[in-house]
């Protein structure tokens, strides 16, 4: 488990790691090169490769944002800049941001623009060449948001999306399927997480569920897990 950045009073530039087994935090923060301090970006694990992948996220203090690109090997202890010139997501923080093991690439939906509007786009970074690719269609796809949740599922090949923030608290569920580029709605009625931005989900490879806990509500924080 790896935690990269925070924001409170400021950002942070720490990296530490968490056995599961123990429940031990270890303070892995290399002396060398880093990401600058940063809160609200994305991170993913490249289950290949064996990095960690960051993207963008605010900049101390609300002092900008950024749309850099760096990987965490934990066997070396070491972080690297991958940020590469060319087409790349607009400058953002609060995207969603998950990881395609079947297709080998990283994807980025979404996000904030500090003092506009909700991104609405879908982009996908190569780690073997650093490109990116951006697969934004015109078709139907989720409102313009921020904050909302994505994973993998690998058992059927697609990402799963929920919640956000687009102007209201949407109760929504979407998918995206890499192969053929398309965005599916599968909101239903019944049983559901209320509207909330920033929850935390995961998907349990052994059951085949995607794991919805907690998040933001208005000025609420609710204690669920879906």
């Amino acid at each position: 488990m790896i935690r990269a950045g925070s924001f409170g009073a400021a950002a942070l530039q720490d990296t530490w790691e968490c056995d599961p087994a123990t429940g031990v935090w270890n303070d892995r923060t290399p002396q060398g090169a880093k990401p600058p301090a940063r809160a609200s970006f994305g991170m993913v694990y490249d289950t290949d490769r064996r990095r960690v992948v960051i993207f963008g996220g605010d900049l101390t203090g609300w002092q900008g944002q950024l749309q850099d690109v760096w990987e965490w090997d934990g066997a070396a202890g070491t972080w690297t800049d991958r940020t590469v010139a060319g087409p790349r997501p607009t400058v953002r923080a609060w995207h969603a941001m998950s990881y395609d093991a079947g297709r080998r690439k990283v994807v980025v939906f979404g996000g904030a623009l500090q003092g506009g509007a909700d991104y609405q786009d879908t982009w996908e970074w190569d780690p073997v060449n650093g490109a990116w690719t951006d697969r934004t269609t015109g078709g139907l796809k989720p409102s313009a948001r921020e904050a909302a949740a994505m994973v993998y599922d690998g058992d059927r090949d697609v990402h799963v999306l929920y919640g956000g923030w687009d102007g209201g608290y949407p109760l929504d569920t979407w998918e995206w399927n890499g192969s053929s580029g398309v965005w599916a709605n599968r909101a239903v009625a019944g049983a559901r997480p209320s509207g909330r931005t920033a929850p935390a989900m995961a998907y349990d490879v052994l059951r085949k569920r995607a794991v919805l806990f907690g998040g933001y509500y208005n000025v609420s924080f609710p204690a669920d897990a879906l």
